[in-house]
């Protein structure tokens, strides 16, 4: 297990493209296109805020900073998803029972990666931020958390509607003969939704925000629904870097679409949910 640990991290160092989802510019496109989708009724702050949660939505990735290797460390495996490396079936709920499994199969969490367990932590702490906001609207301070919250959420809902950061081909595919084949693809995919210069009104969910009923359920099907695209993303690494192709540009726009639609999703649930949540009693803010 150490020797494949080690293979990753080698792999991880020399391919930068490999450590990074969407670049800043689409990380803030998806998020400001996902906030002007959300309804009406959605709490009035979030979208007068999007400057602020477009700007924090590009966050996570200067965690990785090898400058903060604590830091580093910690936040590389939170985004991306390697489930090929699990026995099939192996998706717990829970980071926890996740961890359990990973030792159960003789893996290292690091290894597989842990996004979809960000995108359910981050969904559920803007919940708790947008209970509060329930109980003092007024509070200005409540308000910029929440919006704090909604950028780092944004940005681990799009890394699940990359398909590169849902499979362990993530730059790349071995040839029998031990060679790569679409070295590079992986950057290319990245620079996509900045390189079509698509606009958050292009992107914006079209009619009702998707509901999301049970927030695991969903991520898994995101994370499906993604990888169903890798072959897809494979076929195109040729001309992907060109972006003017009309395959590579429809799939810029589903996947922009998809991104968008997830995220607005799971600020509306998160929204939903916070109304069942019951606050101690001892925070009074």
């Amino acid at each position: 297990m150490r020797s494949r640990i080690l293979a990753a991290a080698l792999v991880m160092a020399v391919l930068p493209g490999a450590v990074h989802a969407w670049w800043a510019g689409g990380h803030e496109l998806l998020t400001r296109a996902a906030l002007r989708s959300l309804p009406a009724s959605a709490p009035a702050f979030l979208r007068a805020g999007e400057a602020l949660v477009a700007h924090v939505a590009a966050d996570p990735d200067l965690f990785k900073d090898r400058e903060v290797p604590h830091l580093h460390a910690a936040e590389q495996a939170e985004h991306y998803w390697d489930s090929e490396l699990l026995r099939p079936g192996s998706a717990p709920a829970t980071r926890k029972a996740f961890f359990d499994t990973c030792v159960a199969q003789g893996r290292s969490p690091f290894e597989v990666g842990m996004l979809p367990y960000a995108v359910a932590e981050w969904t559920e702490r803007l919940a708790v931020a947008l209970a509060e906001h329930r109980r003092w609207p007024g509070d200005v301070l409540i308000q910029q958390k929440c919006l704090v919250y909604a950028g780092l959420l944004a940005h681990y809902a799009q890394d699940a509607c990359q398909p590169l950061h849902v499979t362990v081909d993530y730059d790349g595919r071995r040839r029998p003969d031990g060679s790569v084949a679409g070295r590079g693809v992986h950057e290319h995919m990245d620079a996509l939704l900045e390189r079509l210069r698509l606009t958050p009104d292009e992107v914006s969910v079209r009619g009702a925000v998707p509901r999301i009923d049970a927030l695991m359920p969903a991520i898994w099907a995101q994370i499906d629904s993604s990888r169903a695209r890798v072959d897809t993303v494979y076929a195109l690494a040729s001309i992907l870097g060109r972006g003017t192709n009309d395959a590579v540009v429809g799939l810029a726009r589903e996947r922009a679409a998809a991104g968008t639609a997830f995220t607005a999703a799971l600020y509306w649930y998160a929204w939903e949910a916070s109304g069942a949540i019951v606050l101690p009693s001892w925070d009074r803010r």
